[in-house]
């Protein structure tokens, strides 16, 4: 081709604000090019300088756009893009947003030798297999190890936990929607273990979803990789539905409005009875003496002397035997403070009453008074059960005897102890009521807050419902969402983080994004979380002017800030229904929340919708 078939003039002039403000409405122009007849197919096109042509023109379309975004937003989308991509590198990657609230395990011994069974409280099991772990040096450990676990299911949790639900995969981002997370991690000694290589975790993880009619559920498993900073596919989910009538419906706005209500009550009943346990726990509570117990002439007793060195010199009160015989305290459980504990029980009950006795419990058919008298015991053993009985084990040449026995007195001994009783216990009363007084205070203002928070759910559960019938959404189903209980069976090849997750697809609307308060004022710097009821994942944006935001018009959606003074702002699902459609950005504006945050409930109850 010669040269001067074609000219590229790169001298452009500036363009005119008549220029810029005649092609500013870009769904015109996408209209009239739309509309405008294109050949069907490039081969359709004859002639040599139709074959180039329409490249040309899409260049200098492609240009005309470029100067348009460069004089109108002089912050680019990519710079904008960039500066979120650097800001969320120089942050932890699993960031929890408020720092007070402290990440809840649940925790069970394993011995590491044997392997166990690990079962959560909705039902969920962990298979430790045996010889599982090993420790930093790459020994294999033994003995017993501790296993951390706790659960993730809906955008509340994965909000606080801060563990990021966006994955890049051959340069392309998504979020994943998650069908059930779990941590689970292991100690001994207070030092973090390794899976041992070859070994895996057999997991069921028990989920409750909302899928659409139809939908196949098609699940993978993904493992947080904290070093690359990114998901790892590691396999399909094997996902089934457990067959409940019960769950297995169709839920209506009302319905989850409800469900939600209820949660929030539970939710509160529950942390109602952890803080009053913690408020009573701040003043012990004063220990009940133990009345003396007066001998029964008619039951077999034992005179039972202790030493300094634990020896028992053992004398059959109403026979008249007289043996000498060593004694060990058995611990229960083998626990060695136990049976020093109870050793100084038992020294405390010689010193307190000097002429201390020992009876056979009554209800004791088993126990033969014949042979305990005639037999020649070597040695006897003694373990306490409660702050009454005793296991007595007497231990002869060819056999045992196992009793149980109450310790009493007699005669002036015993009415000596029931006066010291009797003082005592009314001490002990006095202690009490002083102790009541102490706490009720406490418990009266801890029951007026979780009332006043019950009040404050009703009253938006109430309001809610109104709005549901206002609109006649009250009975309708919402996209007609099915909640299903499923179970997720997969192996974990190590310790950490999994996820039954699936990538999700575009969003359909994108808005460059500004985020104020009610006082016009910005939360630059902030990270912004968004979450869509259909959807069973939190998205987390750059909350800077000028952040692309996506998410779906045709679903009920929620968004939210952390202020820099640990409270929540937000954005309610119905001020997304007021954003122009027309328009590719918005401010948003959030209402700020004074409320202080000091539970997972409080952040529940405000981000419930």
């Amino acid at each position: 081709m010669k040269k001067d078939n074609y000219k590229i003039n790169q001298d452009f002039k500036p363009l005119s604000s008549e220029q810029i403000e005649a092609h500013k409405d870009f769904d015109k122009l996408l209209e009239n090019f739309n509309t405008t007849a294109q050949p069907e197919t490039p081969e359709a096109v004859t002639g040599a300088p139709r074959r180039w042509i329409y490249p040309v023109l899409a260049i200098a379309a492609v240009g005309l756009i470029g100067v348009l975004m460069i004089v109108l937003n002089p912050t680019s989308k990519a710079d904008n893009a960039a500066e979120a991509k650097a800001y969320f590198a120089s942050q932890p990657f699993i960031n929890p947003p408020i720092k007070t609230l402290k990440p809840t395990y649940l925790s069970k011994q394993v011995d590491a030798n044997q392997g166990g069974t690990y079962v959560y409280e909705n039902g969920s099991t962990v298979v430790v297999p045996a010889a599982a772990f090993v420790n930093g040096q790459g020994n294999l450990v033994e003995g017993p190890v501790e296993i951390k676990y706790r659960e993730f299911h809906d955008y509340v949790d994965f909000f606080i936990s801060g563990i990021p639900m966006n994955y890049d995969s051959m340069g392309t981002s998504y979020h994943l929607e998650s069908a059930g997370m779990i941590e689970i991690y292991a100690e001994q000694n207070g030092e973090r273990l390794e899976m041992n290589p070859g070994k895996e975790l057999d997991i069921k993880l028990i989920h409750d979803i909302y899928a659409a009619p139809g939908d196949p559920l098609d699940f993978n498993i993904y493992h947080l990789d904290t070093d690359q900073r990114n998901w790892v596919y590691k396999g399909k989910n094997n996902l089934e539905i457990i067959p409940n009538p019960n769950t297995a419906v169709l839920v209506s706005d009302e319905d989850r409005a409800t469900e939600n209500f209820q949660t929030q009550l539970n939710d509160l009943e529950k942390e109602q009875t952890q803080k009053i346990a913690k408020i009573e726990a701040t003043i012990p509570k004063p220990i009940a003496p133990i009345a003396p117990a007066e001998a029964d002439q008619s039951a077999h007793v034992f005179n039972l002397k202790f030493t300094e060195d634990n020896l028992i010199q053992g004398e059959e009160f109403t026979e008249g035997f007289d043996q000498s015989s060593s004694t060990a305290l058995i611990p229960s459980g083998n626990a060695v403070n136990d049976l020093d504990q109870q050793r100084a029980a038992l020294r405390d009950l010689q010193e307190k009453y000097k002429n201390l006795l020992w009876q056979v419990a009554p209800n004791q058919p088993d126990f033969n008074e014949k042979a305990a008298s005639s037999i020649n015991w070597m040695d006897m053993k003694l373990r306490k059960l409660n702050n009454r009985d005793y296991e007595l084990t007497l231990i002869g040449s060819a056999n045992q005897m196992k009793v149980t026995v109450n310790p009493v007195l007699t005669g002036a001994d015993f009415q000596s102890a029931m006066a010291e009783f009797n003082q005592s216990f009314a001490q002990y009363e006095t202690d009490l009521a002083n102790r009541e007084a102490q706490l009720k205070s406490a418990r009266e203002t801890l029951l007026r807050e979780i009332n006043e928070r019950k009040r404050l759910a009703k009253m938006n559960f109430d309001k809610r419902i109104a709005t549901l019938k206002a609109e006649g959404k009250d009975n309708k189903v919402s996209e007609e969402m099915i909640k299903h209980r499923i179970v997720n069976t997969f192996t974990a090849t190590s310790l950490g983080i999994w996820n039954c997750d699936r990538p999700l697809p575009p969003w359909l609307v994108r808005l460059n994004a500004d985020f104020k308060n009610e006082q016009q004022e910005s939360f630059n710097s902030n990270v912004a979380f968004l979450a869509d009821q259909t959807k069973n994942t939190v998205a987390k944006f750059y909350g800077k002017k000028g952040t692309e935001v996506q998410y779906n018009r045709n679903s009920k959606k929620l968004m939210w800030v952390v202020t820099k003074e640990n409270k929540l702002a937000v954005y309610r699902p119905e001020k997304f229904s007021d954003i122009d459609k027309k328009q590719d950005s918005h401010t948003f504006v959030l209402d700020v929340i004074d409320r202080k945050i000091e539970t997972e409930e409080d952040i529940r109850e405000i981000l419930q919708f």
